[in-house]
């Protein structure tokens, strides 16, 4: 696998201020190397029917990941819709932009 694209994993931590009011996030980019390609057309059918629309399919180090809930790529934000593991050291995220947002 070539991992010749880079992706930034989004950390999003919520925070309130003196008084307890919540504040924007702090949001943390982690740049990972990953290869890449579009979403398959049986990803794209399903996806649309829960009213979203599938962008791109990364593969990463699974190491790399924990769970963060969406993706930056080429400038724009993605949420990871599904993962799946590939191999042992492998891991598929499955992005895609939210319809009518």
């Amino acid at each position: 696998m070539t991992y010749n694209e880079i992706i930034n994993l989004l950390e999003f931590e919520h925070r309130r201020n003196e008084l307890g009011v919540a504040v924007d996030p702090l949001i943390t980019k982690a740049p990972v190397y990953c290869s890449k390609k579009s979403a398959s057309s049986n990803t794209w059918s399903a996806a649309r029917q829960e009213g979203k629309r599938p962008a791109y399919v990364f593969t990463i180090r699974r190491f790399e990941y924990s769970g963060q809930t969406q993706v930056e790529y080429n400038g724009r934000t993605y949420e990871v819709e599904r993962t799946y593991e590939v191999g042992h050291d492998e891991l598929e995220l499955h992005v895609g932009e939210v319809i009518g947002l």
